[in-house]
């Protein structure tokens, strides 16, 4: 077995052990106010520590204040990052970091080098901490007069980690649907998102460039086109939802809503609507934001903005004749595209499958919403329209499945099974006409000879 065999099961062995304790915790009956089955407990630890945000349960009404600890630090360790919290705990108690953990941490950021990595480890743990807490203490100026100091202190919290980590977690029943016209939330939740989402390397750079133009290639991608998705997905979502879910309000609440789910659909899985209620088509535009995601080395999923942006330049480049893919005047190298295109279609057949065999155990449900309901898990949104509950413990198993590979990574599952293989032969090549019947097609339609002899 190789090193990348050998980091890959350790990882998938520090994910599934952290998961299966996170299981046993919420089962056991002094974390929750009523019984819950073993799957169900299994479903939410894992929805927690992907950062997720299904739930078969209602949260609020099955576990107490110590399942929500439970829950809160499956998130906060998922969301960081078990290999990364890990190390900054041996940093903090100043045990010996050995070169089989920095291999891992390495491994777990899909970086080259350990150049200043343990600064960078220290530096990210203490950025999460800080933004959470400030993002706290102002969503407690909603939640404490609400609430009261102990309880909306704890909501504060727990909202603010949920919001930073991409969860979508939420102790009110709705989510956050009583506060859609709330100032506060409406600003300080989706920032929390987005700046999660798009990872601590963006924020980085953004702190050490004092211009746009100096950002590396990577911020220009997933800044560019996070705006322009959530620009794009707030006004989609008010064409179509403006006679619909939006009819009964003002238009600053309309915007609100808007700008808060186009930013929470994409990864974090909060809603101030009743997603039940949506449109089809406004659930297959969300459909296509969550596919998409985050940023690479951010708390969300999804296949990534950069692995979205790489193939539709690769596209354009390909659709002008271009033989070379071109980013802000930068070049694309073939490696990458070539795994951008692996991974989108990897993640569409996973997805295809997941829904086609839960459409089986499950006739009675709709299509629409059982494609909602994989999305959401395989790219760790955790928007549903209401159907998680009542699904079979088979189809409760593969949304399970479709989170963890999610969250981990669809390359890195394939890597476990498909060894990488050096080829020392090829085959002579001959060329496939692709474009036959498109001509055909084409020919028949504008040529009104051959069309009048063809009836």
């Amino acid at each position: 077995m190789n090193t990348i065999s050998k980091l890959t099961m350790l990882y998938l062995t520090l994910f599934i052990t952290t998961t299966v304790i996170g299981s046993i915790l919420l089962y056991l009956p002094m974390t929750g106010r009523k019984s819950i089955s073993f799957i169900d407990a299994f479903f939410i630890a894992t929805s927690a520590f992907t950062v997720t945000g299904l739930s078969t349960v209602d949260i609020p009404s099955q576990f107490n204040d110590l399942g929500y600890l439970v829950i809160i630090l499956l998130i906060q360790i998922g969301g960081i990052g078990i290999v990364t919290l890990t190390i900054f705990i041996m940093i903090f108690t100043r045990k010996n970091i050995t070169f089989k953990n920095r291999e891992l941490l390495m491994y777990t950021w899909s970086i080259d080098n350990d150049s200043g990595l343990l600064k960078i480890t220290i530096h990210l743990v203490i950025f999460s901490f800080i933004v959470e807490l400030l993002g706290a203490l102002i969503l407690s100026l909603v939640f404490i007069p609400d609430f009261g100091i102990i309880k909306g202190g704890f909501l504060s919290l727990f909202t603010s980690i949920s919001s930073f980590n991409n969860a979508g977690f939420s102790l009110f029943s709705n989510s956050l649907i009583p506060y859609s016209n709330n100032f506060i939330v409406n600003i300080i939740v989706p920032l929390l998102i987005i700046i999660g989402g798009i990872g601590y390397i963006v924020i980085v750079d953004l702190w050490r460039s004092n211009r746009i133009s100096k950002l590396n290639l990577h911020s220009k991608i997933v800044l560019t086109t996070t705006s322009i998705l959530i620009f794009v997905g707030a006004i989609s979502f008010w064409l179509i939802e403006n006679n619909n879910t939006l009819k009964n309000d003002n238009w600053i609440v309309q915007v609100y809503k808007s700008v808060f789910q186009s930013v929470s659909t994409r990864t974090a899985g909060f809603n101030t609507v009743d997603i039940g209620q949506l449109h089809d088509s406004t659930l297959f535009i969300f459909d296509l934001l969550m596919f998409i995601g985050a940023a690479p080395m951010s708390t969300g999923g999804g296949i990534k903005v950069t692995t979205f942006a790489i193939i539709v330049a690769y596209l354009y480049a390909q659709l002008k004749g271009q033989k070379h893919t071109h980013i802000f005047k930068k070049s694309i190298m073939a490696e990458q595209i070539s795994k951008a295109i692996i991974i989108c279609f990897l993640s569409s057949t996973l997805i295809f499958l997941s829904t086609l065999i839960i459409l089986i155990e499950s006739p009675n449900l709709n299509m629409t919403k059982v494609l909602f309901e994989t999305i959401s898990a395989f790219a760790t949104v955790g928007l549903s329209t209401g159907i998680t509950a009542d699904l079979t413990s088979l189809s409760k198993v593969i949304l399970i499945l479709l989170m963890i590979i999610g969250k981990i990574g669809v390359l890195i599952i394939v890597s476990i099974f498909i060894r990488p293989k050096k080829e020392s032969y090829y085959y002579s090549s001959e060329k496939i006409n692709l474009y036959v019947l498109l001509f055909f097609y084409f020919y028949h339609s504008y040529n009104p000879l051959v069309w009048f002899y063809t009836i």
